[in-house]
């Protein structure tokens, strides 16, 4: 009996990631770095700036690492 329900609540949970997916939402975490700070951060690198200097001037908005 108890196997029959995880299966359910299995299924039931495809199909609910199924419905947003048809809404264009997506089960997953956002991403801790922007393709704005990426781009900072690798033009800064690029002009020969240490990767000390770069850390210490980011700002990450989600996450565990945020702050």
């Amino acid at each position: 009996m108890a196997e029959t329900e995880r299966e359910n609540v299995h299924e039931a949970a495809l199909e609910g990631l199924d419905a947003a997916a048809r809404k264009g939402k997506h089960a997953a975490r956002p991403p801790a770095i922007t393709d704005e700070m990426l781009h900072t951060v690798l033009r800064r690198r690029a002009v020969g700036e240490s990767v000390e200097a770069i850390r210490s001037g980011l700002i990450i908005g989600t996450g565990q690492c945020k702050g």
